[in-house]
This record gives C-alpha cells, structure tokens and sequence, in this order.
C-alpha cells in the first residue's frame, strides 16, 4: 500500500499548492471542522487521538484540540519523517505505519479522516478491524449520508462512502461533523465526519 500513496504524493496528484494532501487539507476549508472537532473530543473527553492518515499536517497543525497525545500516522514514510521535523513536540508524535496491518497504538478516539473512500472493500475491513484490535473507544470517519450504495475500488482510487449503505450496513452514528464541503458545486454537500464507538462496528469480509 505504500507504494500506492507515496506514488501519489511524490507526484502530488492530490496537491493544491497548499497541501499535498489535497484540497480538503486547507486551511479556509478546514476553520469550521477544526472547531467542531475540538468541540467534540471536549464533549466526550477524549484526551488522546490517533490521526490515521495525517497527510502532511497541513489543517491539523492549526488545531486547538483539548489533548494530551496526538499521534500522527501515515503510510508514506517519507511524509510522516517531514512531519517529525518540522511538527513533532511533547504531547505530539508521528508514527509511519500501514493501518490495515501494523500495530496501532491504544487511544481515545481514531480520526480517519480521508482515507477510507480511498482504499478497496477488503481494506477497509482489515483497518476497520486493526482499529478494534486496537483498543480505541471512538471512530471519527468519512461518509456521505446521501449516497445510495457503494463501490469497490483498487485501493488508491477513490468513491465516497455511505457506511450506512451495504456492504458495512454501520449503525446510525452517534455523531456527526458537518464538513460544509460546497467547493464543488455542492456535489459533496452531504459529507459528514461521523462518530461510531468502535464496538458496534462489524465489517463482511465476504465481499461480493
């Protein structure tokens, strides 16, 4: 899977000329989600956060988040090394690692945000099952409410997601973030960043 996203970024496929992580990594477009995400680890007194797939810091670094560990991670190891320099700090580490196979250290909360529409059915489960194994309460993930279904993808290419929607058939969320994402003509307005506890979750390896 790292060759797949280090592809990406070296080419900056995604790049937008303020991030390389894409345009839904700026820092206009991210003022409101940064709020209300602090809002939320507030409200549910999360004090320690995985950010699986932190990209290259670009909206994070602007968080005010009430925690006490933020760990970055990121498959591409030659972002999550820049990240070290130019970020890491007490309370704040980065770590290079593959989420649907490597161990995952044990937090509060998993914000998984962009990431999962980019990956294929089968790797989805396996990260949705390493962040169980993982020992976190909360996931903080993508979906579009409005989609009526979903497709497989290769992983590295991307669909948006409707996890209410089969194959996962996820319960209603606990939660939701509106991200406001209009840039687009509004054909993403119904992404949100929704909240599951991790133990309700269960993902069909047998995918069709």
């Amino acid at each position: 899977m790292e060759e797949v996203f280090a592809h990406i970024y070296r080419r900056r496929v995604w790049g937008d000329g303020e991030s390389r992580s894409g345009p839904g990594s700026g820092l206009a477009r991210t003022a409101e989600i940064r709020a209300d995400l602090a809002a939320l680890l507030a409200t549910l007194g999360v004090r320690s956060m995985l950010d699986a797939g932190c990209g290259d810091f670009q909206w994070m670094q602007a968080a005010d988040l009430p925690l006490d560990l933020y760990i970055g991670a990121d498959v591409v190891g030659d972002l999550v090394e820049e990240c070290r320099q130019r970020h890491a700090s007490r309370g704040r580490r980065f770590m290079h690692l593959d989420i649907t196979r490597d161990w995952l250290p044990r937090v509060d909360l998993i914000l998984c945000r962009d990431v999962l529409p980019h990956l294929s059915f089968a790797d989805i489960a396996r990260a949705i099952d390493n962040f169980k194994r993982s020992g976190a309460t909360w996931l903080l993930t993508n979906t579009f409410v409005d989609r009526p279904r979903n497709d497989d993808i290769p992983t590295g290419a991307w669909r948006s997601l409707n996890f209410l929607q089969p194959p996962f058939s996820w319960p209603a969320a606990a939660g939701e973030i509106d991200e406001r994402c209009h840039h687009t003509g509004g054909a993403y307005a119904d992404k949100r960043l929704a909240l599951w506890p991790l133990a309700a979750l269960n993902v069909d390896h047998e995918q069709p």
